[in-house]
C-alpha cells in the first residue's frame, strides 16, 4: 500500500469547479426572501420530452439544472428564483431538487413561474 499519493477524489472540488466554468452557462440565482440575484455557473439541459396525453403525443420543455453544491450550499427551496441565459424574460423555480450521482451538485427540473407557465 503506498501512502502519501494523492488520489484521484482529492481533486474532486477543483476538477467540479473548473469543468462547470468551462463548460457551464452563467445563470441568475435568487434566495427566497432576498431581492439580490447572484450569478452563478450551471450546466442546463433544455430537452425536449414526448409524452402522451389521451392519445395525443406532444412535446414538453423539460429544462434541468445543475449547480455545484460548493456555490450553493443548501438544498434550493420552491422560494429560489432562477433565470436562464436562453430564456430571456422568464423566471422559474426549482422542482425535485435532489443530489446529482456524486453528491457535488444539486440537480432539479425548474417550472415556469410566467402565467401560463
Amino acid at each position: 500500500m503506498m501512502i502519501g499519493l494523492p488520489r484521484l477524489s482529492d481533486f474532486d472540488a477543483m476538477l467540479d469547479g473548473v469543468t462547470m466554468e468551462v463548460l457551464g452557462e452563467t445563470i441568475q440565482y435568487r434566495l427566497g426572501g432576498s431581492s439580490e440575484w447572484l450569478s452563478l455557473a450551471a450546466i442546463v439541459d433544455y430537452s425536449d420530452q414526448a409524452r402522451s396525453i389521451e392519445g395525443v403525443d406532444v412535446v414538453d420543455q423539460n429544462i434541468r439544472v445543475s449547480i455545484l453544491k460548493s456555490s450553493v450550499p443548501e438544498k434550493p427551496s420552491s422560494a429560489v428564483r432562477i433565470r436562464l441565459a436562453k430564456c430571456p424574460g422568464r423566471t422559474f423555480k426549482p422542482l425535485k431538487p435532489g443530489s446529482d450521482e456524486s453528491g457535488s451538485d444539486w440537480v432539479f427540473d425548474v417550472k415556469d413561474m410566467m402565467p401560463g407557465g
